[in-house]
């Protein structure tokens, strides 16, 4: 055998013993994909290999999906339910909006238009189908709609504003009977001073016409007595 043939031989043993090592290592290492299952489990932080396991694990997330289906299908009934919920509500709360611009019956001007509040008794929400009493306003009459208030609100700010003009006109006047009323006053007093100095001098000239009377009576009583006199002696 020559040198090159020893060596060959050599390599093959080599590589030979290095299959086997690597093929009982292999064997040695090989994890237990057809063992039956560990008790207790792999430990923490260790990969699953055993088909048992995978197969237990593949069910509980089936079962975890199903379960989720299931819940996701009865979440969705019931999306679609609420959803038809506010759909018919949504109608409900349009009404009940046009009867707070409009009042209830838009043909009469002084159909109420706000409501007192009903809710259901199973779920709490506001009862669409039943209309509670009208809420009364500060007149102690039920309020009308939002757009007939605004229509008799500019009517009243034209009264109001007509009522002031006239306020202000009866001011004038009433400030103009105050001065009128001061020029008469004053006047009555003047009246009221010469009354009085009338009626001195009426007193006055009353005593001074009774003397007067007085001494005219006398003068006529001597003048007949003087003619009886007279007469006496013959004159």
């Amino acid at each position: 055998m020559t040198l090159l043939g020893k060596i060959l031989a050599f390599l093959n043993l080599l590589i030979a013993v290095a299959m086997v090592s690597w093929s009982v290592t292999l064997y040695a290492t090989r994890p237990g994909w057809l063992d039956p299952k560990p008790e207790g489990g792999y430990p923490a932080g260790k990969e699953a290999q055993n088909f048992a396991l995978l197969k237990d694990e593949i069910d509980s997330l089936g079962r975890t999906a199903i379960a989720a289906s299931t819940e996701w299908g009865g979440q969705r009934a019931r999306l679609e339910g609420l959803e038809k919920q506010r759909a018919d509500r949504l109608k409900g709360y349009t009404q009940r909006l046009a009867w707070a611009q409009n009042g209830r019956d838009p043909k009469d001007p002084n159909s109420p238009g706000f409501f007192e509040p009903v809710y259901e008794s199973r779920t709490g929400l506001l009862d669409l189908n039943t209309v509670g009493d009208p809420i009364l306003g500060p007149d102690n009459k039920p309020l009308r709609g939002v757009n007939k208030l605004g229509s008799t609100t500019a009517a009243d700010v034209r009264e109001v504003v007509r009522l002031s003009k006239e306020i202000t006109k009866l001011r004038d006047e009433f400030k103009a009977k105050g001065g009128e009323i001061l020029t008469t006053e004053t006047r009555l007093l003047k009246m009221g001073v010469i009354r009085d100095a009338v009626q001195a001098e009426l007193f006055h000239l009353a005593t001074f016409e009774v003397n007067v009377y007085e001494t005219r009576e006398t003068v006529l009583r001597r003048k007949a007595q003087l003619i009886n006199r007279l007469a006496q002696l013959g004159k």
